[in-house]
């Protein structure tokens, strides 16, 4: 049994969280790593993207921008902004909200 939880590309994916993602953040272990869920709240739904482990290096990062900035202290939680760097807790430093057609 195969978890391949490092292939799948988190960032094409929205899904519905109840109760575990309350605080910007979940995590699982996998053989004794921790990964965490970028989560936002928006609209009573929170949508999650990018794994990352616990050295806070995206673990399936699609992007070119490889930009893990220790001195951005941009703790911004307007929830009118769509990217983010950096969540509450300080674990991930980018996440984006997908699929959330906020201006149709």
């Amino acid at each position: 049994m195969s978890l391949a939880i490092t292939s799948y590309d988190w960032s094409k994916v929205n899904f519905l969280l109840t109760l575990e993602c309350n605080v910007h953040r979940m995590s699982i272990n996998v053989f004794g790593i921790n990964y965490y869920y970028c989560c936002h709240y928006y609209y009573y739904y929170y949508y999650c993207s990018s794994l990352y482990n616990n050295n806070n290096n995206n673990v399936n990062d699609d992007d070119d921008d490889d930009d893990h900035d220790d001195d951005d202290d941009d703790d911004d939680d307007d929830d009118d902004d769509d990217t983010a760097d950096g969540d509450v807790l300080g674990y991930c430093y980018k996440y984006r909200l997908v699929q959330s057609k906020r201006n149709t």
